[in-house]
């Protein structure tokens, strides 16, 4: 099982864990940025990732084993739909390191989303991801998302041009 523990790089609340869990969240980025950014992302690699938990603060969470409290991954919520009243949807990115693919991303997927529909109250869930990054597609396929549509041509990624895959899911009407 996994637990998201909630990351904050606030530098009036850094903790050790905070710079050891944003250590192994560059690390990973550093291994799959290809799959997360686009060639226009030009600040440095520590630089953007310290922006990135900041300005999506308190919804960047680290994905960690229950038991042991093992670093898997990382997982975060943007581009908010909704006004204070209700808020309707949200897009998600996540990263997983690799020993955590397979079947651990699918009960890490179906966690999170249960707790975005259950427990924040979203009615819809979406995703992006580059065409050329299967696996993650076939993730969220399990994970019954529907492919929403397609761009093509929409950015640059490794000086080629990459399609962007749009995926959402609904709250299951109970």
């Amino acid at each position: 099982m996994y637990k998201f523990r909630k990351l904050n790089l606030d530098p009036q609340k850094l903790d050790a864990e905070a710079i050891g869990h944003y250590v192994e969240i560059v690390k990973l980025i550093t291994i799959y940025r290809h799959n997360l950014f686009d060639d226009f992302v030009k600040t440095p690699l520590n630089e953007h990732v310290l922006s990135l938990v900041q300005r999506t603060f308190p919804y960047f969470w680290v994905i960690l084993t229950k038991a042991e409290e093992r670093f898997c991954g990382f997982i975060y919520l943007y581009d908010f739909v909704g006004d204070e009243k209700c808020t309707h949807s949200a897009c998600v990115t996540v990263c997983l390191k690799k020993s955590f693919w397979g079947r651990a991303a699918r009960d890490i997927g179906r966690a999170f989303t249960g707790f975005c529909f259950r427990k924040m109250g979203l009615k819809k869930l979406r995703a992006e991801c580059f065409a050329s990054n299967t696996l993650t597609g076939k993730v969220l396929c399990d994970l019954k998302f529907k492919k929403e549509g397609v761009l093509r041509g929409e950015t640059l990624v490794n000086g080629r041009s990459e399609d962007l895959v749009l995926w959402g899911k609904r709250k299951p009407v109970r």
